[in-house]
């Protein structure tokens, strides 16, 4: 018993010392590295730090932390602009210090492929993860890529001037950009590039050759005016050609608009083989009268599709952009008013009601564009409790001059007018006549023209 007793015994110590021992495991596991407290400093490394909520991130918190450790291993990264940078000479004027930073950085940190996980710990919550790459070794992966992309650009260089020589400006601008814009991660560095006897700033090339063909397009028009009027139907053409000195300019974006006009946006067009874009305008409504036609070259369309809005916002700020203003106006017919009554109200007020809209009353029937014919009858409607009822009938024709087509033609019957006496009812009767000139008849008439 005795022997039994004291095997109890010992078996009671070991198990608590297990379990002691299990429990400082625990809080050793738990126990927050220094690196998670306080950032490592190493002059030799790139530093990053990254960490995730286990339960926001159920299945990849681990891979959300090395994220979170690449972009703070990123912002480690400053960009020195150098006095021979292309970065330094457009930024004389515009302040994108943020923007080339945070260009810079992204890229970094699409490209970091040798890190190196240091450390990591979680506990039931959070998972961080210590990353480090080499800044020497990133200086030399950088060095390699830089060399491949400026070789690269260099040969767009090339065959965009040979390019330029042959009259393929398009072409030319197009290898220029993409060669500019392949070298965007190195903006802010000396980008000196050494090939046999010649030896350049590339970036700063390649955006010189840009500019240089851009200022030297000119947008011509084919007509000093640009009319809409009865006798073309209230449709117009006009041709832009677009050409230096020496070429026409084929498959070049250009924007145009027609100012002034209820919900106009700008359009754009490519020119044809021949540099020449063909601008139509139709479909205009009675409420734009005098406007202008703006033609413009889209310069953005060069960088936007390679780049940020703020990246073509700086490049094309350097660009003159010329932009070309035609005159534009709808001009309405002159008509020959035929009726019955020269002097009525009734008349003088549907001639006003023209005039308002822009037609020409004319006195002579050989000189119009359209002979209108308005006639109107007023007819006794009897008598209700001592009042006069009169009854107007309005009828209306609208021809060409030229041809007699009919082009328009409306009546309005029993138009009422009431008063004590029948002078006073034919009165009314014209005022309400007049209503529905004002109200129906001539935005009908205007949407038959237009």
């Amino acid at each position: 018993m005795k022997i039994l007793r004291y095997i109890a015994i010992l078996s009671i110590l070991f198990s608590c010392g297990s379990r002691n021992k299990i429990t400082e495991t625990y809080i050793g596991q738990n126990s927050r590295p220094e690196w998670v407290f306080s950032r490592p400093i190493d002059g030799s490394y790139f530093i990053g730090i990254g960490s995730s909520n286990k339960k926001a991130h159920l299945t990849d918190y681990s891979l959300v932390a090395k994220k979170n450790a690449l972009t703070d291993m990123s912002s480690e990264i400053t960009v020195n602009v150098s006095g021979e940078s292309f970065y330094h000479t457009i930024d004389n004027n515009f302040d994108y210090s943020e923007e080339f930073q945070s260009m810079v950085r992204s890229t970094f940190k699409e490209e970091i492929t040798d890190y190196e996980i240091v450390d990591s710990w979680e506990n039931e919550n959070e998972f961080w993860i210590f990353t480090r790459i080499s800044k020497s070794e990133h200086v030399r992966l950088k060095n390699l890529k830089k060399t491949k992309v400026l070789d690269q650009s260099y040969a767009n260089y090339k065959t965009g001037l040979t390019y330029k020589t042959e009259g393929k400006l398009t072409d030319a601008l197009d290898l220029f950009s993409k060669g500019l814009l392949n070298m965007k991660e190195y903006w802010s560095e000396n980008n000196l590039y050494l090939a046999g006897n010649e030896n350049l700033f590339l970036d700063n090339a390649l955006y010189e050759q840009i500019r240089k063909i851009c200022s030297e397009l000119e947008l011509i028009s084919s007509e000093n005016t640009f009319n809409l009027s009865y006798k073309n139907g209230f449709s117009n053409s006009v041709s832009i050609a677009v050409k230096n000195q020496e070429y026409f300019i084929p498959n070049l974006p250009v924007f145009y608009k027609f100012t002034n006009r209820p919900y106009a946006r700008e359009k754009k067009l490519y020119t044809n083989p021949d540099g020449i874009i063909n601008i139509f305008g139709e479909n205009f409504t009675e409420d734009t009268r005098n406007f202008e036609l703006k033609i413009w070259v889209d310069y953005d369309e060069l960088f936007k599709n390679d780049s940020s809005p703020e990246i073509s916002e700086l490049l094309t700020a350097g660009i003159n952009n010329k932009m070309l203003n035609i005159p534009a106006r709808i001009i309405m017919p002159s008509i020959y008013l035929r009726t019955n009554s020269q002097t009525n109200p009734l008349t003088e007020s549907f001639k006003n009601e023209l005039l308002k809209k822009g037609f020409i009353i004319s006195t002579s029937e050989l000189n119009a564009d359209l002979d209108v014919i308005l006639n109107y009858q007023i007819n006794e409607g009897g008598t209700a409790q001592g009042f006069h009822v009169v009854l107007l009938d309005l009828t209306i024709t609208i021809e060409d001059h030229e041809s007699h087509r009919q082009l328009f033609s409306d009546s309005y019957t029993n138009i009422k007018g009431i008063h004590m006496n029948t002078n006073g009812a034919e009165g009314d009767a014209v005022k309400n006549a007049v209503k529905k000139i004002k109200k129906e008849l001539v935005p009908k008439l205007m949407d038959v023209l237009l």
